[in-house]
């Protein structure tokens, strides 16, 4: 007798969004990366690279969600709720590099910094313009 593995209540609450949004989550895995430029604590780390489309009512937009080489080798793939929770951190992004980096404590004289900032901006950009405020506030709940 086969049965339905078990979802905890984080994944139900992502797939419970994206029901009641009509948001759908595609992911493909399209590659490796070796760490990450500008981190020194993942530099030796294998990582998976994968590219996410999110569609909602208002059009489609993607990006790159990196996930650990480990758990694609182990067949674990990324989740609704991995990518979801991850999307919310950048709903509330500051407009300005100043009080990003007041915010998240970078570095205001940083090059590296300004390009955490951009990458920031352009996916709180993104979330604004393919979600409604109800939407935004419901997807800030997931963390």
């Amino acid at each position: 007798m086969e049965t339905t593995p078990k979802i905890d209540q984080y994944e139900q609450q992502a797939l419970d969004f994206c029901k009641k949004h009509n948001v759908q989550i595609h992911i493909v895995k399209s590659g490796t990366v070796q760490g990450f430029p500008n981190c020194k604590h993942d530099r030796h780390m294998t990582h998976i690279r994968n590219r996410v489309k999110i569609t909602t009512a208002l059009g489609s937009f993607g990006f790159y969600f990196y996930g650990s080489y480990a758990d694609w080798q182990y067949g674990r793939k990324a989740t609704p709720y991995q990518i979801l929770a991850d999307m919310s951190c950048y709903i509330y992004t500051p407009d300005n590099f100043n009080d990003f980096c007041a915010e998240y404590g970078y570095d205001d004289d940083s090059m590296s910094a300004f390009r955490v900032f951009k990458g920031s901006r352009k996916m709180s950009d993104n979330l604004h313009k393919y979600f409604t405020e109800e939407q935004l506030t419901d997807l800030a709940e997931i963390q």
